[in-house]
């Protein structure tokens, strides 16, 4: 009963919603990727840690050893995956799905100092895990400045 009432109560917020399906969420949800690239991106995590700037990428479904790629050029990497479909003749009666296929990817800039020589990658529970080594930072003794009159 609770849920009819709040089904309800979003109707009459947005009347638009009575024709609103499933099925039109996916058609506008295909849409808005089309018009607004980036949306399909690869999502990741930045962060500095031990020395290392590691990046995360969510990539779950992939053959690391097939699916995966990731390259260091000129101050950025560059990571790309692709997910594929699997292939089934017969399909459940109803079935709809919105997990997303295709090639994904992401290029991200080294901070400075990153050493792209010694570029470790791993892929753990659906996570491909790029760790770059960073250059310690620079240690420098505060100087006091005088301040001259004019």
């Amino acid at each position: 009963m609770a849920a009819t009432k709040t089904t309800e109560a979003m109707r009459a917020l947005w009347p638009a919603r009575r024709w609103w399906t499933d099925g039109d969420r996916w058609d506008l949800m295909t849409m808005v990727d089309g018009m607004l690239p980036g949306l399909g991106e690869l999502r990741v995590e930045e962060e500095m840690e031990d020395g290392m700037y590691v990046v995360r990428a969510k990539a779950p479904g992939i053959d690391p050893d097939k699916d995966a790629d990731v390259t260091v050029d000129r101050g950025m990497v560059h990571i790309s995956v692709e997910r594929h479909r699997e292939h089934v003749e017969e399909r459940r009666r109803g079935f709809r799905s919105e997990f997303r296929y295709g090639a994904f990817s992401r290029t991200l800039p080294l901070p400075e100092g990153c050493s792209e020589a010694d570029v470790i990658a791993s892929y753990h529970d659906g996570i491909l895990e790029v760790r770059v080594p960073a250059a310690p930072a620079a240690v420098s003794a505060a100087a006091k400045v005088p301040v001259a009159r004019t």
